[in-house]
């Protein structure tokens, strides 16, 4: 008795299910422009989503590329004050020399920095413009 009860039922979702086949594949057959210009827009549909989905993902590696920048700053000043405080214990030109270097080797970090930040927000524009 379950068997035959379960076939039924089965047989009941098949048939609504075929039902329904037939009369999408009916309506496509009798308006086969329309639906051409559903799955159109369908696509165009999911190409802006993906834009808008680009240009949020290169904002937020604009903001990243910011944030990392300014800690390899903050870690550049640090670094910096530092080396100048160790400098204090020399004397005359080696004094001068140490700060020299240090505000050289500062600099260069920074520099580092900004070029690093700038290539990255480059390629979030170059991203976000495909």
């Amino acid at each position: 008795m379950n068997k035959a009860l379960t076939a039924l039922i089965a047989s009941t979702f098949l048939a609504a299910a075929g039902a329904s086949f037939a009369n999408d594949a009916a309506y496509t057959a009798k308006h086969p422009v329309d639906s051409a210009s559903t799955k159109a827009n369908d696509m165009r549909a999911d190409n802006n989503a993906r834009s808008s989905d680009s240009r949020a993902n290169a904002d937020a590696r604009k903001d990243n590329a910011d944030a990392t920048y300014k800690a390899a700053k903050d870690r550049a000043d640090a670094t910096y004050k530092e080396a100048k405080d160790r400098c204090r214990d020399k004397k005359g030109a080696d004094e001068k020399a140490c700060k020299k270097e240090a505000k050289a080797d500062h600099d260069k970090a920074v520099a580092d920095a900004k070029a690093s930040r700038d290539k990255s927000k480059a390629e979030a524009e170059r991203v976000a413009a495909h």
